[in-house]
This record gives C-alpha cells, structure tokens and sequence, in this order.
C-alpha cells in the first residue's frame, strides 16, 4: 500500500509538532482556520512587513533545539498561591489521565510560576497533537507567556503571532499584554510599537501593568530618555507602579551613572513603600547609598542616609560610610559628617589622615572655623599631624577675609590655652596674613609662634615666610632665623632666596643659591617668577650665564619658551642699540635685525680673543 502524501497542516500545528506526518492524518482533525476580510487587516497592521514563511524556518530549528517538559501533577486543581517558584513536574502518563479542562487551567495556573516555558509549550503540544484541540486565543497566550522567562525570545513570539493572525485568531486584550510583559524581558522595539498601534485602533486601553511592561521595555532597550519620561508620566497619572519596577529602574539607571534620574525615583519609590526593610528592598537602598557616594551626590546619598541608615534599616558598609563623609565635606553638611564617623568609629575603623581632613573642609565650607581647628587639635593629639595639604581649604577661607584671618589667631589664641596646637594651624594663619600682603604681621606671629604651639616653627612655616618677602634684607633674615633653628633648607626655601637676591641683592649669591637646588629633583626647577627675575638681573649686568638659563628654560619650559624668547629679544635690541658687547647665540637669517646681532658677536669674538671676556664655566 503505497504511503500517502503529507498533509499541509496549519502554522501554529507545526510550531507545536514539525514533525506531523500520515499517522496523524488519521484522527479527525478539524479544518484549519482561514482568516476573515476583517482578520486579514488587522494582521497586515499587527504584523507590518514581516514575511509569514520566515516562521517556518526558525519554528522548526526553535522547536528541536528547545528543552523537554520539566512538569506539574495535573489530575489536582492548580494552587492558587504557589509557596515556590519551581511548577510542578508533568509527566506524559498525568497528561493522557487528565482531562482537557484540567490542562486548560494549569496552563492558566503555570503563569504565576517562573521556569514555567518548557511546562506550557509540551501541555500545548498535547492539546494539539495528541487531543485534536483547534488552535485558539488561550493557547497562543500560554506560549506567548511561556517566553517570559530567560529562555524565551522575541523571535519565537513574532512566530506566533505570524501563525495566529495567518489562521484568523483574533488578538485579544490579555494576549496584547501577555506579549508586551515577554517584550520587557526580550525587547523587540518595532514588534512593541506593532502591538501599541494595533490597541489604540482597536481602543484598547492599557492596564497599569502594560504601562509597566511598555516602560520596562523602553529601558531594556536603553531607551532611558524615553523610559523616564514614560516612568513620569505614570506617576504623574498616579499610577499603582509595584516597588519592583522602581527597583529595576534605580538600578538599571545607576549602573550608567544617570544617579539624578535615580534618586528622582528612589524618591517616588520611598513614598509608596513606608522604611520597606525586606532584604530585596535592602538591597536597591543600599546599592543607591553606594552610587551617590562615589560621584558625590549630595541630595541621594542625604536622602538614604536619612531614610535608611538613620532609621536603623541599613548598615552601609565603610567604604561607603567614607564616601558620604566626602560628599558632606564637599557640600559642608557637618551632620552628615559626623553621622558618618560615628558608623565608622562605631565598628572600631581607626580614623586617618583623609578622615581628619574631610571633616576639616565640612565646618571651614560652613565658616565654623573653631570646630575646624578644634578637629585639627585632636588629630594632632592621636598622633596624626597635620601636613600643609590637610589645612587648604581652611586657607582658601581665610584667603578670602582678613577679618576671619584675625578671627582664626584669636581662636587659636584660646585654643593653646587646654589643646596641643600643631603647627600646621599656625601656618596657614601665617599663609593667609601673607596672601593679604601683611608679612609684618605674619613674622610676628612668627616671633610668638612658642605661645602658640609647642613643637614650634618648621620648614613649612620658613618656607611661607620666604615665598613672600621681597627684599633681599627681609629673606637673609628669614633665612637666618632657619639656620639658628637648624632647619634644613629645603628647595623652595632656596628658590625664594635665589629670586630676592636677584631682585635687590647679589647676583653671584643669587647663582650660589641656585647651585644647592637638586637639578635631579622631581620637583620643578624655577618657579617661572623666579627665573624671569634671575634672568633680568643677567641681562642687567651682561652677565653670560644668562644664556645657560635660557637653554635650561627652554628644556623644563617647553610651554612658555616664546615668552621668554619675547622678552629676551627685547632686551638684546636694547644692549645693541647701545653698542654695548653681549654675548648672543649665532643668528638665523629670517630675524629682523640679524645683521646687528652679527656684528655684536663679531665684536665678542675679538674680545674673547684678546682675554677681556672669559669664556663662561656652567656652575649647575
């Protein structure tokens, strides 16, 4: 008996069988759906231009590659509050034993279960192939749903909705929502808009949960423009939005640094669920804490810290305690400051440098200035002193008022009196009288430095001292005053000196100051105040080094060699307008006055060769 050909049976049956062949041509089977005028419209609307045989390829490849049922007992009603999220396993024996009505309401009961896909397309599968059920709307929505979770996708739900509207299956209310929840987790941008344009021709209202599923979908697509205005405009309508939604968002957001947008909605969040202390709720709370800490946001970490670690909801831990103490030092919130080191101080974290220092800038933002100082007392009596870096943004305060300078003195004043003072605080009272152009002032405060602090003057105080005199007579005292303290001179104290006897000094002392500055130093060479001086004063007095520091400047100087060069040209057209011999290097051919600089040179050679110039011997 020869064999009979295939049948041609309907999409959706070879989506759920491929492999449907002359055995089952034997059961009755009724006759395949064929779409009304009507259903076509709105299938070429829904569907837009993609091509309905591309399902049969991917349907067939999708349905041999997909995992076997895992399954539930079905001959007992389904639970209509799962305890877990593991459905219940389903056999093929308690699929032949049940009746269809009882498929039918697991099918309904597995979409309140997660890993539920595999479940739903095998009960599906039965339905079709093995009962003879027709296709219909509630069979297509459980395989839609059935690509909710992480082994679901777009594709396969584009396949079924290229079938279902093939046979004529109207797409329903719940069916538009169905799919719109599985395009949140597997975003198709163009098949959601589909979706959307099909419910608002035929006046389909979204539910609350749709609008969660359309802005959860615009965010998984990295849409977050369009998600968050989306987001607002539900809370604008005062929309029940679930916690988990908000939750999504906050973290989603987070994670690409958009953290106004996230606290702007952790905000709306705190209003629907009142100090929620699940651990899931502890989780976004503390994942926000930590996001505002690191850029310094002031206004989302003030807020958590104060809805969840104040209400005693949230332990951040300390890298995050240390970074709400920076965003209050930079805002000047000294309650959050301290909030942040009690946590700290609570656990037995020992407190540094950078600790001290934060809390320093939190009361000099706010002109608290005994609080300030009061801080750098105690830092210095656990041992910790204060370097030149922990007091600039007390500087920066007192460099803007003279009057909080004599305000700062007289605290200290009192201060000495119960604290051990350290001399960093005396220093920078020293540094804003010199910024204010008082050095009188300040070399009197230097002169009753031992009322104010034990351990006395050190080599930051001599260097502010020197920064800023201006004389020659000012700076040797200063200078002196060092060496009887025995004081090593450090390099900037020697800068200082080199720039004073430029100025109104001795040029050779000038030199022989600048010979004790380490030329292997990391630190930089000249101040370029110092070195214009130095380099004046040689042109002054024709004194050749001058064109060694010029070579040197131009090798540490690489950015201001054409200043230099600007204000050298100056001067060597003076000294030849006066026909005065000076050593200049050999003269390119496109300078202006070349042929004077030519005849300069020449005159220094014949000098040079008569001995009355001796050529130069580079000291450093």
């Amino acid at each position: 008996m020869p064999t009979p050909p295939r049948i041609v049976a309907d999409g959706l049956w070879r989506c759920l069988c491929p492999s449907i062949d002359v055995a089952f041509s034997a059961k009755p089977v009724s006759t395949p759906f064929h779409p009304t005028r009507q259903a076509t419209g709105r299938k070429n609307a829904l569907r837009g231009h993609r091509p309905s045989h591309r399902g049969y390829q991917v349907r067939a490849a999708y349905t041999k590659n997909r995992p076997q049922s895992q399954d539930t007992p079905l001959g007992k009603a389904a639970p209509s509050a799962p305890e877990d999220h593991t459905p219940p396993l389903v056999t093929e024996e308690t699929m032949r034993r049940s009746i269809t009505s009882a498929i039918y309401e697991t099918l309904k009961a597995l979409r309140r279960y997660d890993g539920r896909g595999a479940t739903a397309r095998e009960l599906v599968r039965h339905l079709v192939h093995d009962r003879g059920e027709r296709p219909n709307i509630f069979q297509a929505d459980a395989l839609v749903a059935a690509n909710w979770g992480v082994g679901g996708s777009a594709v396969e739900l584009s396949v079924i909705i290229d079938e279902m509207l093939r046979l004529g299956i109207e797409p329903t209310r719940q069916f538009c929502h169905t799919a719109l929840r599985a395009l949140a987790i597997h975003p198709n941008y163009i098949m959601r808009n589909e979706i959307l344009g099909y419910m608002k021709k035929g006046g389909v209202e979204l539910s609350e949960s749709g609008r969660c599923s359309v802005a959860l979908g615009m965010l998984r697509d990295r849409q977050f423009e369009m998600a968050m205005d989306y987001m607002d405009q539900m809370i604008r309508d005062k929309l029940e939005i679930p916690a988990w939604v908000f939750d999504i968002f906050i973290y989603q957001l987070g994670e690409m640094n958009f953290i106004d947008e996230a606290f702007h909605l952790a905000w709306h969040r705190a209003q629907i669920t009142k100090h929620d202390d699940t651990p899931k709720s502890l989780s976004i709370w503390n994942f926000l804490l930590e996001e505002c800490g690191k850029v310094l946001h002031y206004e989302g970490t003030k807020f958590v810290w104060n809805y969840m670690v104040e209400s005693g909801n949230l332990n951040p831990c300390d890298g995050t305690a240390t970074n709400v103490l920076y965003t209050a030092a930079r805002k000047g919130d000294p309650d959050l400051a301290n909030q942040a080191i009690q946590v700290l101080s609570a656990r037995g974290v020992k407190l540094g440098i950078h600790h001290y220092e934060a809390l320093v800038e939190t009361y000099t933002r706010c002109e608290d200035l005994q609080n300030a100082l009061q801080v750098l007392c105690i830092m210095a009596s656990t041992g910790i002193q204060p370097e030149a870096a922990s007091t600039r943004s007390l500087f920066a305060l007192l460099k803007r008022s003279r009057d909080l300078t004599d305000s700062c003195l007289n605290l200290l004043t009192e201060l000495a009196k119960n604290e051990v003072v350290p001399t960093a605080s005396v220093n920078v009272v020293i540094e804003a009288l010199c910024a204010h152009d008082d050095l009188p002032k300040a070399l009197s405060i230097y002169y009753g430095i031992d009322a104010l602090c034990i351990a006395g003057p050190n080599t930051r105080t001599f260097e502010i001292l020197l920064a800023a005199a201006t004389t020659n007579h000012d700076a040797a005292l200063i200078f002196s005053e060092a060496k009887l303290l025995s004081i090593k001179p450090s390099e900037t104290m020697y800068e200082s000196m080199v720039r004073c006897c430029a100025t109104d000094g001795s040029l050779k002392e000038a030199f022989a100051h600048m010979s004790m500055i380490d030329r292997a130093a990391t630190s930089p060479w000249l101040s370029k105040r110092t070195l214009t001086a130095l380099i004046e004063r040689s042109f002054r007095e024709q004194d050749p080094q001058a064109w060694d520091l010029i070579d040197e400047a131009k090798k540490r100087y690489a950015d201001v060699n054409w200043e230099f060069e600007a204000m050298l040209l100056e001067m060597l057209k003076t000294e030849v307008s006066k026909k005065r011999p000076f050593p200049v290097p050999k003269p390119r051919a496109d300078e202006p006055e070349a042929d004077a600089w030519k005849a300069v040179q020449d005159s220094l050679l014949e000098k040079r060769a008569d001995k009355t110039i001796s050529p130069y011997e580079p000291k450093f």
